[in-house]
């Protein structure tokens, strides 16, 4: 009886690599749930981007603007009905996302809403309704972004309900919280190199960036969508509470200098609805204006990268 010893040598191998791979993922897996560096070095890097943050802000202005200046009124009220038409908004109804639920349901859309807890979620709902906002439908679906394989069930329980998106709002985020890595392997504030406000700060330049190059790339495709970022003002929601420190001393005591929620939702719908800036696709907006970037988040080989790496951590669900 022969025996095919290069076949078996040749299997031997390819297991022994498949097993090498899998022990690297798992060192790099490993590696990545602890944050990096010691805790004082965290804790000096966390000081420092909050003063330089800070500093910056005040230098250029925007810091006694956010405070200071009276905020722009925009009323959906004067919007027309749209029935038949969807939102999708990511986070559930708390905060400003109240607010927007609130006021699309006055304008009787079909909002769909990603949540992470449904029935605190349908408790607010109900709050809404209590108020005599009896337009509109409204559907909660679980939504925990920090998990791929979730996102992509949301995404399929949308397209159960309807085959349409006209507007989509990406409201859902974290603001300074602690390290964690989620279950896919990447920190929660999509940067690999932790420093909790800098983490912060630059997902905020991923998403100027990444709208730059969607829109781009859905013009190039002739496609009648147009991408806007919103900083709908410093609003002092729960995320300024839940960061602690400075955020929430500013918060307690410079809230009622600072634009409200209702303000902020203003902001975010002005985006999405107004006619004005439909040759605009793009663009950044500070409150309700058209607000210029800077020069590195309007490099487009930088867009590219961004988009690029964006692609390789779904590639699983693509």
């Amino acid at each position: 009886m022969a025996t095919d010893t290069n076949g078996s040598n040749g299997k031997n191998k390819e297991m022994e690599s498949k097993i090498s791979a899998s022990e690297s993922k798992q060192r790099l897996h490993e590696k990545i749930q602890r944050p990096p560096g010691s805790w004082l070095a965290r804790k000096v890097k966390t000081i420092w981007y909050m003063f330089y943050g800070l500093l910056v802000l005040t230098l250029r202005l925007k810091f006694f603007r956010e405070v200071f200046s009276r905020h722009q009124r925009y009323d959906p009220s004067s919007e027309p009905r749209r029935p038949g038409e969807v939102v999708v908004i990511t986070g559930g109804p708390r905060g400003i996302a109240y607010e927007l639920a609130k006021k699309f349901l006055k304008m009787d859309f079909i909002v769909i809403m990603g949540v992470r807890d449904v029935t605190a979620s349908q408790t607010r709902v109900d709050q809404i309704r209590q108020q005599g906002v009896f337009t509109g439908t409204i559907h909660l679906l679980p939504l925990n972004l920090k998990s791929l394989a979730a996102t992509k069930e949301f995404a399929d329980g949308v397209l159960k309900i309807t085959n349409r998106i006209d507007f989509l709002i990406n409201n859902a985020g974290v603001m300074m919280t602690p390290y964690e890595c989620t279950e896919d392997g990447y920190e929660s504030n999509f940067k690999e190199v932790y420093a909790s406000p800098k983490s912060y700060f630059d997902s905020k330049l991923c998403i100027v960036m990444f709208t730059k190059q969607l829109e781009k790339r859905l013009q190039e495709e002739k496609a009648n969508i147009h991408t806007y970022s919103v900083h709908p003002g410093a609003i002092p929601t729960d995320l300024w509470s839940e960061a602690g420190g400075f955020h929430s001393f500013v918060s307690c005591f410079l809230k009622p200098l600072l634009p409200d929620m209702e303000d902020g939702a203003d902001a975010i719908i002005y985006a999405a609805l107004s006619s004005k800036l439909e040759s605009k696709g793009g663009s950044y907006l500070e409150r309700l204006r058209l607000t210029n970037v800077s020069s590195r988040a309007n490099n487009v080989y930088n867009q590219e990268v961004l988009w690029s790496r964006s692609e390789f951590f779904c590639q699983a669900l693509v």
